[in-house]
């Protein structure tokens, strides 16, 4: 991106000293690419942002396209702030307000019923052909049954695959939105910079798998913050 900026600043800078029309092609040419590859890497990016674990964690890489988003959605919040999603969602969760808990509801049912239907017209298909064989039933039953069920179950794998990028953005939502009220209701004071939510999410991790809490940890009492308010 930033070989591409420069690119572009020099190609801004070249069209204030000259007007010659075969340079001024070659400048409109080169920006086209210079767009065209701006384009693939938004691309690349936007996959890496939703689909797989990014370049760091190539050992959470996982079998199949369901389970890597799945992954992506849980490796997120350590990316961006060093949460342990499967310490801390149990406790976000209860720190969500009851609309968002109703969308995250939603789509992890949309998700289940996907993934029900793929298994089951899965087993559908591979029972019933193999008992048709066995039986040797006609061969446009056999077809109608074992390629009818898997197809079914393509169909709804593939679907799965969309309701998990839906859940999985839900999940991301979360912690970019409501992972400092998990902060307050640990009756702490959210960090304000990057560099310090990111120290501050390390302590909270250490505090629960070690139980030991930072000398420096001051606690809020919010009920007291709460009632001095009122009383203002």
């Amino acid at each position: 991106m930033e070989k591409l900026a420069q690119q572009r600043a020099q190609l801004g800078g070249q069209s204030s000293i000259t007007q010659d029309p075969n340079q001024q092609r070659e400048k409109d040419d080169l920006e086209a690419r210079i767009n065209e590859l701006e384009e693939r890497q938004f691309s690349l990016q936007e996959l890496s942002y939703r689909y797989y674990p990014k370049s760091q964690h190539t050992d959470q890489v996982m079998p199949t396209r369901l389970g890597n988003i799945l992954k992506n959605a849980e490796l997120y919040p350590l990316d961006r702030y060093n949460i342990d999603a499967v310490l801390v969602w149990p406790r976000l969760y209860h720190s969500l307000p009851d609309r968002f808990i109703q969308l995250i509801t939603e789509a992890r049912s949309s998700l289940d019923f996907s993934l029900a239907i793929a298994t089951l017209s899965l087993l559908f298909s591979t029972i019933s052909g193999f008992w048709l064989m066995v039986a040797k039933a006609p061969g446009w039953l056999f077809l109608l049954c074992f390629w009818g069920g898997a197809l079914v179950a393509w169909f709804s794998y593939r679907s799965a695959l969309s309701n998990t990028a839906a859940y999985a953005e839900q999940v991301k939502v979360c912690f970019d939105l409501y992972r400092k009220e998990l902060v307050k209701q640990l009756r702490l004071k959210p960090a304000i910079t990057p560099d310090a939510e990111k120290q501050q999410w390390q302590e909270i991790r250490k505090l629960f798998y070690a139980g030991q809490a930072p000398s420096t940890w001051q606690y809020i009492d919010s009920e007291q913050k709460t009632e001095s308010t009122q009383n203002a």
